[in-house]
């Protein structure tokens, strides 16, 4: 771990502190920025992919005989595409040289499942038919969207990505892998202060998303770690040590491995939920988007 990272670890610890020690939600009581003009380096145009609004980056670099990506961003229901996933959308274009194409969804933290998913799968079904040949990738919710999406269209006949990638993935909504309690005291973003004892703290480390609604977490199309991938294409795991969600890229990778699917699981020491994403500028933020860009442009794999 970078001596920068310790420093944003030890920062993003003391800025979460106050909604840590009361339980908040951090998709719900933290406002992201809107983006106001296109991030440097990109284009930005509107379009539809069936009712879902979506914003294509395409960088200054963009090689034409490239496939194209799809980006489903994360944050649950409650996070729209701001000025931070824009950027990220921005880079991705760039270190792949590829247009992105980014989901905005309408975020309403009072959606409840299966609102979002049908939402995001009428998005992909529309770009999936249009495009054909493409890359996909997602991060936190956004990832578990992508997935469910992915399985559905397998099953449908519908085309999946040549290749698929997600970060820091929610994958197991009833939160049930042994990383919520290992990691239960070093995640920045959602740790329990030092102060609160485990016993007490445990049921919201393993906090139920509101967007369960009546669901059971476990059910499949909720939490798609429980499916199965036979006929998945190779993917691309990227997690934190110290995220509590840890188990759920464990789990998925697993899976992978029992389907037989290519797969790379790449655990970044002592990092974050969203780390490439939320803090950019750090040594293994800038080393996760160039692992990505090798990924898509086939030299991983």
């Amino acid at each position: 771990m970078s001596l920068s990272a310790k420093f944003a670890a030890a920062l993003i610890r003391a800025v979460t502190y106050s909604r840590r020690k009361r339980h908040l939600s951090m998709s719900k009581t933290v406002r992201l920025k809107e983006y106001s003009r296109a991030p440097r380096g990109v284009t930005v145009t509107e379009t539809r992919f069936g009712q879902t609004r979506a914003k294509i980056f395409r960088p200054k670099n963009n090689d034409r005989s490239s496939a194209p990506l799809l980006f489903i961003h994360g944050g649950g229901a409650s996070q729209g595409l701001g000025k931070m996933y824009a950027k990220f959308a921005a880079r991705l274009a760039k270190v792949c040289k590829t247009e992105v194409v980014a989901a905005d969804y309408i975020p309403d933290a009072g959606r409840r499942f299966p609102s979002l998913h049908d939402e995001i799968f009428e998005l992909y079904s529309s770009f999936a038919a249009e495009t054909r040949l493409f890359y996909a990738a997602g991060d936190s919710f956004g990832a578990n969207f992508l997935l469910s999406s992915m399985l559905a269209a397998r099953e449908q006949g519908i085309p999946i990505p040549l290749k698929a990638a997600v970060i820091s993935p929610y994958l197991d909504l009833s939160a049930s892998g042994d990383s919520y309690l290992k990691n239960a005291y070093l995640d920045p973003i959602y740790s329990l202060t030092r102060r609160e004892r485990i016993e007490d703290g445990e049921r919201f480390v393993r906090r139920k998303s509101a967007y369960c609604g009546d669901t059971d977490p476990t059910d499949p199309g909720l939490s798609p770690v429980f499916n199965d991938f036979r006929k998945f294409p190779p993917m691309l795991i990227q997690v934190g040590e110290y995220e509590t969600s840890l188990s759920d890229s464990e789990m998925l990778a697993e899976k992978l491995k029992a389907a037989e699917c290519e797969h790379i699981l790449d655990v970044y020491p002592e990092m974050w939920h969203d780390f490439q994403i939320l803090t950019p500028f750090l040594p293994e933020s800038r080393a996760a988007l160039r692992q990505l860009g090798e990924f898509f442009s086939d030299k991983l794999l």
